[in-house]
């Protein structure tokens, strides 16, 4: 592990600006920094060259609403309520936004909102939000309170929103916390990722990569995987054949290459505007996406590619490199009040990731979980560190009860497809991962 923290602090007097960007399913390695794909992203490889890169990020529940949520209030979904698609925070749930604002901060918001609560409910003091997902044109839009439906694309005109904002924020005496949320590469309305001609001309259906896995036959895995809505609407994409996955790859990294495009406009408006020096900028995504991967679509199961997800931070005191330490979602929201030096008033479940890039707690195991149910997945919970991935999926009526397990060597088998359980000699790490998800029953499933 190197050190990437300059000696100086952090934090200059003055308390330093955050920008949050959150795309939407968006792989781990669907950007270029990653160097583990084709796909074209100049701005956020820029970004992520400026930065810490971390290689072991996953959400804490790979779902649109939850994984919003847990970056709102840093707390898993069992405990602030959300668990499924449109879900509101518990009463008494705490957003950073409402924090940050009482301690100074011009609080704004701009994106894709998924939440029954309203950003304003939140704490930011100017929205510009859609919501949901949709289609990319012509979309109903709440500009500041006003109901607009812009012509241009859904995330161009919240990219140019987010440069007004921050253009606004720099003229004040306070600092600003911005969170920008896409919705790509999430696909549109109806089910397709139509990029502009000048990205989709950027690849070829052949030079798309096909997972290794995409034949799985999910040998040694739970039942209700053959039958998981994952798993139904790849065979109804045609993900029995190579190359429609293929074809797939090659839509999904067109509207990432467009999206990245946007973006460079939000930290263009940074550097512009004479801000870029005293911000910090975090960049993750809400989840992965299975683009074949065990012959599946979408996210939601527990394995990598759906749970880990890109994440990069950028800012005053951090030198470039790399941490390999394993981070969540939830760990966002620690690092917002550790960044601005706001006392949370809700108990966090994440860790900053300052300590992190320091070095710090290496072999840390995190805890992934889904018991709200979505797409006809059973509900489980996961243990994931450096080189493991441990899973239990739970009885849909009683979630102390474990019904089947998986243990995959991430290292030997990244594409997770040997389950260690059934062999007869299991590894050592069992008994710590076990310990992990015993831990996450007690000090967060038992409220």
């Amino acid at each position: 592990m190197l050190m990437f923290l300059a000696s100086a602090s952090l934090l200059a007097a003055e308390k330093p600006n955050i920008v949050i960007i959150f795309t939407d399913d968006q792989q781990y390695d669907s950007y270029g920094a990653n160097g583990r794909s084709k796909v074209q992203t100049p701005v956020l490889d820029r970004l992520a060259g400026r930065g810490v890169r971390f290689t072991n990020a996953h959400a804490a529940l790979s779902l649109c609403s939850p994984s919003r949520a847990a970056v709102l209030t840093g707390r898993y979904g069992s405990a602030n309520g959300v668990q499924q698609l449109g879900a509101k925070l518990r009463e008494g749930e705490v957003a950073f936004a409402q924090d940050l604002k009482q301690g100074g901060y011009t609080t704004l918001f701009s994106g894709k909102w998924h939440l029954r609560n309203t950003p304003k409910d939140l704490g930011f003091d100017r929205v510009c939000s859609f919501r949901g997902n949709g289609t990319y044109f012509g979309r109903k839009v709440n500009d500041e309170g006003r109901q607009l439906k812009p012509e241009e694309h859904i995330d161009l005109f919240c990219a140019r929103k987010s440069a007004e904002m921050i253009k606004d924020a720099a003229e004040q005496d306070k600092p600003f916390v911005l969170f920008h949320c896409t919705q790509l590469p999430h696909m549109d309305g109806k089910l397709s990722w139509p990029a502009a001609k000048k990205f989709n001309d950027l690849y070829t259906i052949k030079d798309m990569p096909l997972p290794t896995n995409w034949n799985d036959s999910l040998k040694d895995k739970p039942d209700y995987l053959k039958e998981v809505r994952n798993r139904s609407q790849a065979k109804v994409y045609g993900y029995d054949k190579p190359e429609n996955i293929r074809k797939h790859a090659k839509d999904y990294y067109a509207v990432v290459s467009e999206m990245d495009s946007f973006l460079g406009l939000v930290l263009k408006s940074l550097k512009e505007n004479g801000v870029e020096d005293n911000t910090y900028v975090i960049y993750m995504s809400d989840n992965g996406w299975m683009l074949g991967d065990h012959g599946m679509t979408s996210k939601v199961l527990p394995f990598t590619t759906s749970t880990r997800v890109p994440l990069v931070l950028t800012g005053p005191g951090i030198k470039p490199g790399v941490c390999d330490t394993p981070a969540l979602n939830l760990d966002l929201t620690a690092t917002i009040y550790d960044l601005a030096g706001v006392e949370p008033t809700a108990k966090l479940h994440g860790r900053s990731l300052l300590p992190m890039v320091k070095g710090e707690d290496p072999d840390r195991t995190i805890v992934h979980e889904c018991l709200g149910g979505y797409g006809g997945n059973d509900p489980f919970l996961a243990a994931i560190n450096g080189r493991w991935l441990y899973i239990q999926t739970l009885s849909e009526t009683d979630h102390k009860r474990v019904t089947f397990e998986e243990l995959y060597d991430k290292d030997k088998d990244p594409a997770e497809m040997t389950n260690l359980m059934t062999s007869e000699e299991r590894p050592v790490i069992l008994k710590a991962l076990k310990a992990g998800i015993r831990q996450h029953r007690s000090n967060v499933l038992r409220r």
